[in-house]
C-alpha cells in the first residue's frame, strides 16, 4: 500500500451475506408454500409467472444447471458460471421462486462484494430488460439504514429505470446487539451488555460494528475484540478513527477455536466522550 500515491486508507470489501428462512434454523421443515396459499392459490386461479422476465441477484448457484426444467425453470439462463462453485442459496431462491409463479422466465447473476453488486445494478438499470430483480442478500450493519447507501441507491436506479426490487427483510432480527453505550470498569456496555457471544462458522467469527457518527469523519475510536471460550484473545478489529475521512465502522473476521466467540466492544481513548452515542454489534 505504501507504493500507491496519494491512498490514504483501504479496507476490505464488504460481503454480502445470504438471507435464510428458518427451515435453515431447523425450525421448520417446509417452504411455507402451504401458508402462502392458504387464502387462495392464484396459480389455480390462472395467475402465473409466463412473459415475466426476473433477475436473481445472489452470492452463488451451486448445481443449477442440473436442475433446469426441473426445479428450476426450463427457460433459466445463468450469464456466466460464476457462482456456481460456491453456495446453494440463490439455487434455492429460484426454486422458490419457480413454485410460486410458474412459467416464469429468469436470469441468474452472480455477484460476492459490494463493488460487484453495484456494478451489477448499473449493468441491469442499463438493459432495461428485468420486470423483477430478486436479492435475498444484505450488507448488513455497514451503513446506516436511512436510504444513504451506496448499495440503496443503486437499487433506487434500477427503480428508476423500471425494475421493482424485492429483497430480503427481517431475517437478522436476533443478530443484532444495539443500544446507547456506557462505560463500566474501562468496559464499554451496549444498552447495559458487556458484548455477545458470536457463533464460529467453520473456524472462523465475523461480526460488524457501526455507531452513530457521519460516515465520513468519526472521531471516536472503538474497536472489536473476541476472546475463545476460555478467555484467550482470537481476533481484533481496530482501524483507526480519527476524523477526516474516516467511517464509525469495524469488521471483525477472525481464526478463533471452538464454537463461540465473546465479542466486546473496546474504546481506544478512554477519555473520549460517548454521550449520545448509540452503538449496533452485528
Amino acid at each position: 500500500l505504501e507504493d500507491v500515491p496519494g491512498l490514504q486508507r483501504a479496507r476490505l470489501p464488504h460481503l454480502a451475506s445470504e438471507k435464510r428462512n428458518a427451515a435453515d434454523r431447523g425450525e421448520v421443515v417446509s417452504e411455507g408454500l402451504d401458508a402462502i396459499f392458504r387464502d387462495g392459490d392464484w396459480i389455480e386461479a390462472g395467475v402465473h409467472g409466463r412473459r415475466v422476465d426476473v433477475v436473481v441477484a445472489d452470492v452463488g448457484f451451486a448445481d443449477a444447471a442440473a436442475l433446469y426444467d426441473d426445479e428450476l425453470p426450463a427457460n433459466t439462463r445463468m450469464s456466466s458460471g460464476d457462482g456456481v462453485d460456491s453456495t446453494g442459496h440463490g439455487t434455492a431462491v429460484t426454486e422458490i421462486l419457480n413454485d410460486l409463479a410458474p412459467g416464469v422466465r429468469v436470469r441468474l447473476r452472480h455477484f460476492t462484494t459490494g463493488v460487484e453488486f453495484l456494478e451489477l445494478m448499473g449493468v441491469l438499470a442499463d438493459e432495461h430488460r428485468a420486470e423483477l430483480v430478486n436479492g435475498s442478500i444484505g450488507f448488513d450493519n455497514v451503513w446506516p439504514a436511512d436510504g444513504t447507501s451506496p448499495y440503496t441507491r443503486a437499487v433506487d436506479g434500477l427503480a428508476d429505470a423500471g425494475a421493482l426490487w424485492v429483497g430480503a427483510a427481517g431475517n437478522e432480527g436476533g443478530r443484532y446487539l444495539a443500544g446507547p453505550v456506557s462505560t463500566e470498569d474501562g468496559a464499554v456496555l451496549i444498552a447495559g451488555e458487556r458484548g455477545a457471544w458470536v457463533p464460529i462458522v467453520d473456524g472462523v467469527v465475523e461480526a460488524r460494528l457501526r455507531w452513530s457518527e457521519p460516515m465520513s469523519g468519526a472521531g471516536i475510536d472503538l474497536d472489536l475484540v473476541a476472546s475463545d471460550t476460555s478467555g484467550q484473545p482470537c481476533g481484533q478489529a481496530d482501524d483507526p478513527q480519527d476524523g477526516g475521512d474516516s467511517a464509525p465502522t469495524e469488521t471483525l473476521i477472525a481464526d478463533c477455536p471452538g464454537q463461540q466467540a465473546w465479542v466486546e466492544v473496546v474504546l481506544a481513548d478512554p477519555s473520549a466522550d460517548l454521550t449520545g452515542l448509540t452503538v449496533w454489534l452485528y
